[in-house]
């Protein structure tokens, strides 16, 4: 890189990897999370992801320098994403996986009970309606999202669609931690730009092929799905700037 690309290369550094550098993220964590985590835990989640992808893939190999390491393994080889999630803590591993269910702790449930004027709905942890809930209206599978779409009309549904809404907030907490993750990984080699752009893009395929609902190249909500969300306006906003900002 030339001193110019380099000077620029840091100016643009907004250092959105330090989530208190996120506008508006420290207030939405309190809002919603308060008797969940807190910034100093989803900092560590950010800085454990980022450390772990350095490691995975450094700046340079010693024992291509140094005949000493030439036959030691390359441990990237082994750092598998479920090396990682084995190392996650219990919040850390909800954050991620934004699984359909109530409560971070406790149990690993397999469906979530919602209450209706219309009897119980029961949500499987994977976003599926149970299927001893579409029995009842004749169908074999139907997502959470399809089933409200279908029904909301039709009976009150308020409960599942507050559901909706706490699993909403849910994917754009992991949405800023994994853009704080892939910002920080994009200047983790200082001017070597090519390998932070292979860490970033190790790491963003990783979470692509091992979580659903993400879409990290184009992820926006839609504007009538933001006016019915239980986020206070002026923090709409700010997330609304602040998702996957380059």
């Amino acid at each position: 890189m030339k001193m110019k690309d380099i000077e620029n290369f840091y100016y643009n550094d907004k250092k959105e990897y330090i989530l208190s550098n996120r506008k508006g993220f420290e207030n939405f964590l309190i809002a919603h999370y308060s008797e969940t985590t807190n910034i100093e835990e989803m900092q560590e989640l950010v800085d454990k992801l980022i450390a772990w992808y350095k490691i995975k893939m450094p700046d340079r190999k010693r024992n291509e320098l140094d005949m000493r390491y030439k036959n030691i393994p390359d441990i990237g080889d082994i750092m598998t994403y479920e090396q990682l999630e084995y190392r996650y803590k219990t919040i850390e591993q909800f954050v991620m996986e934004c699984p359909y269910k109530e409560h971070v702790y406790g149990s690993r449930i397999n469906e979530t009970e919602i209450k209706s004027k219309n009897g119980s709905i029961y949500v499987n942890i994977n976003g599926s309606v149970s299927y001893k809930t579409l029995k009842n209206y004749g169908l074999d599978f139907m997502s959470v999202e399809e089933f409200y779409n279908e029904f909301a009309d039709k009976m009150d549904l308020s409960n599942l669609r507050a559901f909706l809404d706490k699993h909403m907030l849910d994917l754009i907490l992991r949405n800023h931690i994994i853009d704080a993750v892939r910002k920080g990984l994009y200047y983790s080699a200082g001017a070597n730009v090519e390998l932070g752009e292979k860490r970033m893009k190790t790491f963003l395929n990783d979470v692509n092929s091992r979580y659903q609902n993400i879409d990290l190249a184009n992820r926006m909500y839609d504007a009538k799905k933001y006016a019915s969300m239980s986020i206070e306006p002026e923090e709409k906003k700010s997330f609304l700037k602040t998702l996957f900002t380059k």
